[in-house]
């Protein structure tokens, strides 16, 4: 999936914009990112998450540097950083009970 995602960076960097990643649907990323496999699992929860990327980052701001504006929200700082994404994007709030607390894994942010 790596390899396949830096060959697209360098073939269609277009795909990474926040105007596309909006509009992706499952095909696009089973052609595009697992290479035609339709074996992976949750690909229709995937495909949402994509979807939710390139909202939040399109209404960041109405520059023509949305991702860097979305960055700056971070004040550059990891930590912060991700702080921003688990704030404006459900799909990365990964939590848990566990023994009667709250744990939280911020495995995709």
């Amino acid at each position: 999936m790596t390899r396949n995602l830096e060959k697209l960076l360098i073939s269609d960097p277009s795909f990474f914009t926040p105007a596309s990643l909006v509009k992706v649907t499952q095909q696009a990323i089973t052609d595009k990112v697992f290479d035609g496999k339709t074996d992976f699992a949750l690909l229709d929860e995937r495909t949402r998450l994509v979807q939710q990327v390139g909202m939040t980052i399109s209404n960041a701001s109405q520059s023509k540097t949305p991702f860097m504006d979305f960055l700056k929200q971070g004040e550059w700082n990891a930590a912060h950083t991700v702080q921003v994404i688990i704030d404006n994007m459900s799909g990365f709030r990964d939590h848990a009970i566990y023994q009667g607390r709250q744990v939280f894994f911020y495995k995709r942010a």
